[in-house]
C-alpha cells in the first residue's frame, strides 16, 4: 500500500475521523495520504433529539471527548499528508476513503482506486434502534466496493457492547470506527461479509422516553443511596474455602498478586488512598497462617498506582505496575525485597497502558494490556498485544491484529497469564454490566506474530455477599483473590 485518498466535506473533520488519519500516518509511515475536499450536504435524524437528551448522558459519560468535535486537518505537521485542491489533480490510489459523505455517484472515484472504495459508517439511527431494542452489542461496518465488484459489501471485523444512553452509545460506536480501520488496513482479508441488520423500532420518542425514564429512576437511586463499595482480599488453598485478610475495616485493598518464599507469604496489592483518592501499592507479610505480621507502602507520589505485576525474573524480582497517568509503562526492581525497589527501565513510553502482564511463549516475550486512548477517561472494551525478544526492551512491537478483543465481557485484565496442564490461560473482567462483575478465563489457542486467537473456558463469580470479584493470581497451589464489598 503506497497511497490513500481521503474524500471529507471540510478540512475542519470531526475528531474521530482526524484521528484516524494521524493513527494512519503513525501506523504506515510509508503511505502519502491525500485529502481532497467535496461538499455534500446532509442532515441526520435525531441530532435535535441527542442533544436534548444528552445532560443525562453526561452522568454515564465514558469519553473526555466527543468524536464529533470538530478539528482542522491542516494542523497535522506530516510531510505524507497532501491536500489537493483540485478534482483534476487527484491520482491513482490503492483505497479511496469517503468519510462520512453520502454520495450516489461513485464512478469518478472508481476509476482512481487499486483496490477499492471504502465508506465509514454515519447511521446514528441504526445505533439508537439497536440500543432500543435492547442489543448489547453491534457490528461496526464499513461499506467497501472493490475495484472488481459491481456491487457495495458491509464488512466487519469487531463487535462492542452499547453504553448506557443513547449519545454514549453513539460516541462508543464512532471511536471504536477509528480502531476498526487501522484493523482493516492492517488486515483486510480478515474482514468478513455481513449483513447490516438494522432492527426497526416503532414509536421512536415514546421507546426514547421510557428508556429515559428508567434512566432518571436510576440516577435517583445513586443519590439518595450511596453504598461505601470496598475491594477486599482472600486467599484460597486447593479444596478449602477463601480465607479473607485481616485488613481494616473500611479499606480498600485492590489488584493482590501473591509471592511465597521461605515459609513466608507476599501480597502487593493497590491501596485506595481516601484523601487523596489516588491509589498506591503497598505489600504485606504474612505467616504461615496469612495472617498479617507487617505492612509497608512501596509506591506513592501524585499519581494514580495500581496492579503491582510483581514476578521473579532472571536474576531478582520485578514490578510492572500501572501508572499510566505518567504516559508510559515503566519496569521496576526490588533492591531488597519486599519494601525497597528501585526504577529499572521505561519499557513502553507515549502510551496509556493499563493491567500489563506477560507470558514467555515459542522464543518471545508477550505483553497484553489495556490502552487508554487521549480521549477516554478508562478502557475496559480493547484489549492490546505486543512482542519482543526481550522482557526489558523498549523496542515492543504492536501485534498486526491490534486491538485483539473489542468485547468489554472479556477484554479488561484479571491478573497475569498461567500455565495449566499445558495450557495457557488468559484471565479477564467481565465488565459487561459494570466494572469487575466476575472473572473469565481464557485459554490462549495460537500466539504468534500473524495471529492471536482465544476461547472461553470458563466463569469465576464472587464469593457469597460480596458483589463483584476483578483478580485472580496464584502461586504454589495458593490462589488470591480481590472481592468487592458494600459496607
Amino acid at each position: 500500500m503506497n497511497r490513500i485518498l481521503w474524500i471529507v466535506n471540510d478540512l475542519n473533520v470531526e475528531e474521530y475521523i482526524h484521528q484516524s488519519i494521524v493513527s494512519t500516518l503513525i501506523s504506515f509511515p510509508l503511505v502519502i495520504i491525500e485529502v481532497f475536499v467535496e461538499k455534500i450536504s446532509f442532515t441526520t435524524k435525531f441530532d435535535k433529539t441527542l442533544q436534548f437528551i444528552k445532560p443525562l448522558d453526561i452522568r454515564f459519560k465514558s469519553y473526555k471527548k466527543s468524536p464529533f468535535e470538530k478539528t482542522n486537518l491542516s494542523k497535522i505537521e506530516n510531510t505524507n499528508l497532501v491536500f489537493v485542491l483540485k478534482k483534476d489533480s487527484l491520482s491513482i490510489y490503492d483505497y479511496i476513503i469517503f468519510s462520512n459523505n453520502k454520495k450516489n455517484d461513485y464512478s469518478f472515484y472508481e476509476n482512481k482506486a487499486k483496490i477499492g472504495l471504502l465508506q465509514f459508517d454515519y447511521d446514528k439511527e441504526k445505533i439508537i434502534n439497536y440500543k432500543l431494542s435492547v442489543k448489547r452489542s453491534i457490528p461496526i461496518i464499513f461499506s467497501l466496493k472493490l475495484k472488481a465488484s459491481s456491487d457495495w459489501k458491509f464488512i466487519s471485523n469487531m463487535t462492542i457492547n452499547l453504553e448506557t444512553g443513547l449519545v454514549n452509545s453513539i460516541e462508543k460506536y464512532f471511536w471504536f470506527q477509528k480502531l476498526s480501520f487501522i484493523k482493516f488496513l492492517n488486515n483486510p482479508n480478515e474482514f468478513e461479509i455481513v449483513k447490516n441488520r438494522k432492527y426497526e423500532v416503532n414509536f421512536h420518542s415514546i421507546r426514547i422516553i421510557a428508556y429515559y425514564k428508567r434512566l432518571v429512576v436510576t440516577i435517583i437511586k445513586r443519590k439518595i443511596n450511596k453504598p461505601e463499595k470496598n475491594w477486599k482480599i482472600a486467599l484460597k488453598e486447593e479444596s478449602k474455602g477463601y480465607l479473607f485478610l485481616n485488613q481494616p475495616e473500611h479499606s480498600f485493598w485492590a489488584d493482590p498478586f501473591l509471592i511465597s518464599r521461605d515459609n513466608k507469604h507476599f501480597v502487593f496489592f493497590e491501596e485506595l488512598n481516601k484523601t487523596t483518592n489516588l491509589g498506591e501499592i503497598a505489600c504485606v507479610q504474612l505467616d504461615e497462617s496469612f495472617n498479617i505480621e507487617l505492612k509497608k507502602t512501596i509506591f506513592k507520589d501524585d499519581t494514580h498506582f495500581s496492579f503491582p505485576n510483581v514476578f521473579y525474573h532472571n536474576d531478582g524480582f520485578y514490578m510492572l505496575p500501572e501508572n499510566s497517568e505518567k504516559n508510559s509503562l515503566s519496569l521496576y526492581k526490588a533492591t531488597l525485597f519486599p519494601f525497597e525497589w528501585s526504577f529499572h527501565k521505561t519499557i513502553i513510553d507515549n502510551c496509556k497502558l493499563v493491567d500489563a502482564v506477560w507470558v514467555y511463549h515459542n522464543e518471545y516475550y508477550w505483553l497484553f494490556a489495556n490502552k487508554v486512548e487521549d480521549y477516554e477517561y478508562d478502557n475496559n472494551d480493547a484489549l492490546y498485544l505486543y512482542y519482543s525478544k526481550n522482557l526489558d526492551s523498549n523496542q515492543w512491537l504492536s501485534h498486526k491484529q491490534n486491538p485483539i478483543c473489542t468485547d468489554s465481557s472479556r477484554s479488561r485484565g484479571a491478573g497475569a497469564i498461567f500455565k495449566k496442564n499445558g495450557k495457557l490461560f488468559r484471565p479477564a473482567q467481565n465488565c459487561s454490566k459494570f466494572y469487575g462483575a466476575n472473572i473469565v478465563l481464557n485459554e490462549i489457542i495460537e500466539l504468534s506474530i500473524e495471529n492471536y486467537e482465544e476461547e472461553y473456558n470458563k466463569a469465576i463469580f464472587p464469593a457469597p455477599e460480596y458483589h463483584g470479584i476483578h483478580t485472580i493470581n496464584s502461586q504454589f497451589g495458593i490462589e488470591i483473590f480481590d472481592f468487592l464489598k458494600v459496607e
